[in-house]
């Protein structure tokens, strides 16, 4: 079974809500070097979310919340999703169930979420508990990393060095 938590939905609009906490990281946590460009490449966007499961790594209750979804229906497979997650545990529809809580990154159901929000160009929100790190990604083909915390923006020095992540061109 799929250790996340799906109890908050989309509509939880409190102040304790996952929508507000988004806004609030996203208000505390400084942006790292600009946006950086989703490859189109589905081998390196697996490298994208396997990259992104390290910052979270050593990091308290990784969240993924899918904001968006269905903006471009032919890029998305929803049957293959929903059978994914049910083989996980959750039989819950991603409309009741925006929120995946992990007990870590290291899950491999923590980046086969990931996949499916990049293969598919859905917005998503990904931060941890602890509001260290705060990483968007965009049906737009971007994604923006914020964090404060050093060795995370070391992780991201390197995979900017390695070519991995590519800033967006003006």
């Amino acid at each position: 079974m799929i250790t996340l938590s799906v109890n908050e939905s989309k509509s939880d609009a409190s102040p304790k809500g996952v929508e507000q906490r988004v806004v609030d990281l996203n208000k505390g946590l400084a942006q790292y070097g600009g946006g950086f460009a989703i490859p189109p490449d589905s081998g390196m966007k697996t490298a994208l979310a396997r990259f992104t499961s390290l910052l979270f790594e050593s990091l308290t209750e990784p969240t993924i919340y899918i904001s968006e979804w269905s903006i471009w229906p032919s890029s998305e497979n929803p049957d293959l999703f929903d059978s994914y997650r049910q083989a996980k545990g959750e039989v819950r529809s991603l409309e009741e169930t925006p929120v995946h809580r992990f007990s870590s990154a290291s899950e491999n159901a923590f980046v086969g979420i990931l996949c499916f929000v990049l293969y598919f160009l859905w917005d998503a929100q990904v931060f941890d508990l602890e509001g260290k790190c705060l990483v968007t990604i965009s049906h737009d083909e971007w994604i923006s990393i914020r964090t404060n915390d050093p060795k995370i923006r070391q992780q991201c020095d390197q995979a900017v060095k390695e070519g991995l992540l590519k800033r967006l061109s003006n």
